[in-house]
């Protein structure tokens, strides 16, 4: 149901938003417990249930709730989504922290098959974006910290509107594989 919502949103997501997209839905998200958020489907691993909240949080511009959420969360998933939310306030080295907590996750895999999918999509490719495809294909994996540098030179204007697209594309992707991830966890 909120994922739904989030999905209709009209504009992309900023990478450093200034405050929370739907307030009413920050409200219902935050008053849900994760049974609640699931219903009525039962959850077997509340952890990964909080974290599937701390996503849809996140995609909904709510950092400091997300992060509330995320910080208690030891896990790999609770890391990642923490060093999204660094990302997006803007914190890029304590992002970095949190993404060198998580070694190999299966969300990075998805992310970098999806990046050249989002990139062919986008015709025609500036050089900006074409240089930061290439530099992607090689290193061949999904780098957190090469993204959270794309992101902090974006927040300094030093991109084009193309590549600001794209890095708000991957964002979003990013956010929402992370949240159905979390999800396929918490129902076993």
């Amino acid at each position: 149901m909120f994922v739904e919502r989030l999905e209709d949103r009209e504009s992309l997501p900023e990478l450093q938003p200034d405050n929370a997209w739907d307030s009413d839905l920050t409200d219902e998200v935050t008053e849900c417990s994760p049974i609640d958020l699931f219903m009525p489907v039962e959850v077997k691993d509340e952890k990964a249930a909080q974290a599937v909240k701390a996503g849809v949080l996140l995609w909904n511009d709510e950092l400091s709730l997300s992060h509330d959420i995320c910080q208690s969360l030891k896990t790999p998933e609770g890391s990642y989504l923490h060093g999204v939310m660094h990302r997006r306030e803007g914190d890029y080295s304590n992002a970095k922290h949190w993404f060198a907590k998580v070694d190999n996750h299966p969300v990075a895999a998805k992310l970098f098959e999806k990046s050249t999918q989002i990139a062919d999509d986008i015709v025609p490719a500036t050089d900006q974006l074409s240089h930061y495809i290439s530099a992607l294909e090689r290193i061949g994996h999904w780098s957190a910290d090469s993204f959270v540098d794309c992101c902090e030179s974006a927040s300094q204007g030093n991109i084009d509107s193309t590549c600001l697209y794209f890095f708000k594309k991957l964002q979003i992707e990013e956010i929402r594989l992370l949240i159905d991830h979390c999800y396929k966890l918490s129902i076993g």
